[in-house]
C-alpha cells in the first residue's frame, strides 16, 4: 500500500545481537510513537519487511532514512551498497525471506527513530501510496477497511488507544491510522466502509465520525458498521456482545442476547454519526449478519425497531466452505481440480438461495441488501488447516480459469437475487494454508492469470449500478 515499506512492517521483534533466534520474547522499551527507546545489553530489535511476498514487491535500490544515533544492520533480501549520516542504500532482490531490518545499537539520549524504507522511484519521500497499489485498486468503487483497521479482536476503547499517522508502523496489530485510510479513499475516489471497534466508547465513536466528516472528500459516501462478524463465535467481539447482552438483561438465549446487543449498540453508533454528519445522505448505516442464517438478519433488524435506523443489511455469500472440513479432508484431498470446481458450482445454487432469503428479509424492513464479504471459501478448517495436500489442491483450484467463471456466476446470482453493492474478500493475498482469499495473489500478478480479479472487473463493466 505505502511508498515507505516500513509503514507496512509489523511490530518490533525482540532479538539478540549475536543470535538467529527470531523472537526472544524479552520486553522492548518503546517510545510513545513505537520506536525503540533503548536496548538492554546484547539486545536487538528487528522488523521483517515483505516476509513471504517473494515476487510480490519490487526489486531494486531502496533508500533507508532515519534520525537519531544508533546502528542498523540488514539480513535477508537487502544488502547495503552505500551509507552516510542518516541514510543507507540497499540493493533488494525479493525472495520469500523479505528484508530483515535489525536495530543493534541506539542512543537512549537520541534514539534511532523515524526509520523509512523508500521503494525504488520514491526516494524523494513525497508520495504516501505505492502507485501499483493505486492502479490495481482503482477500478473498485468502494473499499471496506475492516482488515487494515485492525478491527478483529480489537482492544481499543479510548480515542487515545488508536494508531496515529506518525506511529512507527501501520502494519501492526492495531492496523492503519484512520487518516491514511481516508486519504486512500480520497486518492482513489472510492466510497469508504469503516468499522467501529467493538469496545469503543461513545467519545471514540464521536471523534471518529468527526475525523471522517472533516477529512473525507464530500462527494464520497461512508458505510458504517459496528465491529465485524459479531455473529461469529471465533472472534472476541462475539463473546463481548454476548456478555454485554447478559449484563444488560437483554431477553433470549445467549446467541439471541449477542445479536440483540449488536443491534442496539449499532443503532447507538448510527445515531452518534448522524448527529455529527447532520442532515446528509452520505451515511449508509449497515447491519451485518450471517448469510446462511437469515434468522440473524431478522433478529437484529427487528430488535427495538432497528430496521428503521438502518440503511442496509450486509451478508457474506461464500461458496465451497464445506470442502475444507476436517471430517472429509482425507477424501477431498484426492479430488481433481475439476471435481472441486464441480462441487463449488453445486454449492453456488445453495448460496443463490441464501441470497434470495436475505433479500426478502431486507425488503421486509425497507433496507438494501449488500455484501460485506464474499467469494470462494476454499480453506482447511481445524485439523484440515495443516493438511498440505489439501492446501495445494485449493491453491490450484483458485488458479484455474474456471474459478473466474464461478466468481462471475456468484456475482450474477447476487444481482438477480436482489443484492446491490458487493464487496469481494479480499484484494491482494498470497495463497497458503490460511486460504487463497485474494482476487490477486500479489500486486504484480499478470492480469491474464488473475481470473477472479478479471471476473470482478468484467462484471462491473457490464453491470453499471443497477439499483
Amino acid at each position: 500500500m505505502f511508498a515507505d515499506a516500513m509503514m507496512s512492517a509489523g511490530d518490533w521483534l525482540p532479538q539478540e545481537v549475536n543470535s538467529w533466534v527470531w523472537n526472544t520474547k524479552a520486553p522492548l522499551s518503546l517510545t510513545k510513537d513505537g520506536w525503540v527507546a533503548k536496548l538492554s545489553p546484547n539486545q536487538a530489535a528487528a522488523k521483517n519487511v515483505f516476509r513471504d511476498m517473494e515476487n510480490g514487491y519490487p526489486a531494486g535500490e531502496y533508500l533507508v532514512t532515519y534520525k537519531g544515533k544508533g546502528q542498523l544492520e540488514f539480513r535477508g533480501d537487502g544488502s547495503v551498497t552505500s551509507a552516510g549520516a542518516g541514510w543507507i542504500r540497499l540493493n533488494v532482490k525479493p525472495t520469500m525471506v523479505g528484508v530483515i531490518l535489525r536495530l543493534i545499537k541506539t542512543d537512549p539520549a537520541d534514539p534511532l527513530r523515524d526509520i523509512r524504507m523508500w521503494l525504488p522511484g520514491y526516494h524523494d519521500g513525497k508520495r504516501l501510496f505505492f502507485q501499483q497499489y493505486l492502479d490495481r485498486i482503482a477500478p473498485f468503487r468502494f473499499i471496506r477497511f475492516m482488515w487494515p483497521q485492525g478491527i478483529v479482536d480489537s482492544s481499543r476503547v479510548k480515542w487515545a488507544d488508536r494508531v496515529t499517522p506518525g506511529y512507527a508502523t501501520q502494519g501492526g496489530r492495531d492496523g492503519v491510522a484512520l487518516e491514511h485510510l481516508i486519504d486512500l479513499a480520497n486518492e482513489t475516489m472510492a466510497d469508504a466502509w469503516f468499522c467501529v471497534p467493538h469496545k469503543a466508547d461513545d467519545d471514540y465513536v464521536r471523534r471518529m465520525a468527526a475525523l471522517v466528516k472533516a477529512r473525507l472528500d464530500p462527494g464520497l459516501r461512508v458505510y458504517l458498521e459496528y465491529s465485524n462478524e459479531v455473529w461469529n463465535g471465533v472472534y472476541s467481539q462475539a463473546k463481548y456482545c454476548r456478555d454485554m447482552g447478559g449484563k444488560l438483561n437483554i431477553p433470549g438465549d445467549g446467541f439471541t442476547k449477542q445479536m440483540r446487543f449488536y443491534s442496539q449498540r449499532s443503532v447507538e453508533i448510527f445515531d452518534i454519526w448522524r448527529e455529527v454528519f447532520g442532515s446528509s445522505n452520505r451515511l449508509v448505516c449497515v447491519m451485518a449478519t450471517q448469510s446462511v442464517n437469515p434468522w440473524t438478519a431478522n433478529t437484529v433488524l427487528q430488535w427495538k425497531n432497528a430496521g428503521a435506523k438502518s440503511d442496509a443489511l450486509a451478508i457474506a455469500p461464500y461458496f465451497g466452505n464445506s470442502l475444507g472440513s476436517p471430517n472429509t479432508m482425507n477424501v477431498v484431498q484426492d479430488y481433481s481440480v475439476s471435481k472441486v470446481l464441480s462441487e463449488c458450482k453445486k454449492h453456488l445454487a445453495v448460496v443463490a438461495g441464501d441470497i434470495r432469503k436475505n433479500a426478502a428479509v431486507a425488503k421486509k424492513y425497507g433496507v438494501s441488501l449488500i455484501s460485506y464479504e464474499g467469494g470462494q471459501h476454499l480453506v482447511g478448517v481445524g485439523r484440515a488447516l495443516d493438511n498440505k495436500k489439501l492446501t495445494e489442491l485449493f491453491i490450484r483450484v483458485n488458479r484455474a480459469p474456471e474459478m473466474g467463471q464461478l466468481t462471475r456466476q456468484l456475482l450474477d446470482d447476487w444481482k438477480s437475487g436482489g443484492g446491490q453493492e458487493f464487496c469481494v474478500f479480499s484484494f491482494a493475498y498470497r495463497p497458503g494454508k490460511y486460504g487463497s482469499w485474494g482476487i490477486l495473489e500479489h500486486l504484480f500478478q499478470p492480469i491474464q492469470s488473475a481470473h477472479k480479479y478479471r471476473a470482478c472487473l468484467e462484471f462491473a463493466d457490464s453491470n453499471p449500478r443497477w439499483w
